[in-house]
């Protein structure tokens, strides 16, 4: 069950459930009531840009838990008691609270069951062009981040930058909450309402605690033999091949990093390639290498076929040195082009 009661602002503080969550909350920060006692939390700026950062106030002994963007495509948990301990790209901050948690109450109870703990859940979440993300401060400052990812794309506000719900069951709490920014954004669909793809029921191998960087066809061959042996073929194969480098090409020597590219060499100097979803008749593949494949690129949405085999990138590279050579001899090209028009068709021009 979610407990109602609207977040609100007073006294420059952020309540919920008449508990302080959020401390000197600054001025322009400002709340819009959603619906079943949930709100968004926004601010205002004096400037129009594609990358804001707002304070949303002081956060203090709350124990919580998070979910944040450790590299470019991971995403894992942290716990703490403060705003310093919110890691950048927090995507999820849910807090602990009771009747002694609050930074304002009196001295704490004896018996821990007498609190009545319940939870509240700070979601960063799109407004438009705009995502956002949660991060804290060495000061227990909690911030939210708004960018478009496009400089031309700016503004001077966000409203619905940050949604804020509580309830007394954590699991509940996020199921009601998701189904609220459901019908609220429009934008989406709550798992219950999608319909589940067939393959979540099948059995499936990805290659890469088997093979990591070296995946090639004669073990992926080797490896679906030894399925068909076992007796429990697969029915789908992801053939991950690993990582690939990220880095800052046109970086000069000295020069400190531009903003926007802050999160991508943060932690890590590597971002994940696509990871190709593979679909094929594994019947197909258990007598013969020759298999065809329907390759998916997940981030595009668009599928090609090719063989086991064949390397797509060995065929790119030769066209387009095979292109480069055409450009580069176009003269010699054109005289022989004419010469054969003047010998089989004398109407060629």
């Amino acid at each position: 069950m979610t407990i109602t009661g609207d977040p609100i602002i007073k006294d420059g503080c952020l309540m919920v459930r008449g508990k302080v969550v959020l401390t000197r909350m600054p001025e322009n920060v400002v709340i819009t009531s959603a619906s079943s006692g949930s709100a968004f939390l926004g601010a205002k700026s004096t400037t129009s840009g594609s990358h804001h950062v707002f304070n949303l106030g002081v956060l203090e002994d709350y124990k919580f838990l998070c979910l944040f963007i450790v590299k470019i495509w991971w995403m894992i948990p942290r716990v703490g008691k403060s705003g310093s301990e919110v890691p950048m790209e927090t995507q999820m901050l849910l807090l602990e609270a009771g009747e002694e948690s609050a930074v304002l109450d009196e001295e704490p109870s004896a018996d821990p069951a007498a609190e009545n703990k319940f939870y509240i859940l700070l979601l960063p979440v799109l407004e438009g062009p705009f995502r956002s993300s949660l991060q804290g401060t060495s000061s227990n400052e909690l911030q939210f981040c708004v960018e478009s990812g496009d400089p031309d794309v700016q503004t001077s506000l966000s409203y619905e930058a940050v949604f804020v719900n509580s309830g007394d069951n954590p699991y509940e709490l996020m199921k009601d909450s998701i189904k609220i920014l459901e019908k609220h954004k429009g934008t989406f669909s709550h798992i219950e309402n999608k319909k589940i793809p067939a393959h979540l029921d099948w059995f499936g191998w990805c290659t890469w605690d088997a093979f990591y960087k070296e995946v090639n066809p004669a073990g992926i061959k080797a490896g679906l033999q030894s399925f068909l042996e076992g007796g429990c073929s697969p029915k789908f194969l992801i053939i991950d091949d690993g990582w690939q480098d990220a880095v800052n090409e046109f970086q000069k020597e000295g020069e400190p990093l531009i903003e926007e590219t802050q999160q991508v060499v943060r932690d890590e100097t590597h971002s994940e390639l696509s990871r190709a979803c593979l679909s094929l008749d594994l019947r197909t593949l258990g007598t013969s290498s020759q298999g065809s494949l329907k390759i998916q690129d997940p981030k595009r949405g668009k599928q090609h076929k090719s063989s086991v085999g064949n390397s797509v990138a060995l065929v790119s590279f030769l066209f387009f040195l095979l292109l480069l050579i055409f450009v580069s001899f176009q003269p010699v090209w054109e005289v022989v082009l004419k010469g054969l028009c003047s010998v089989n068709t004398p109407s060629c021009s």
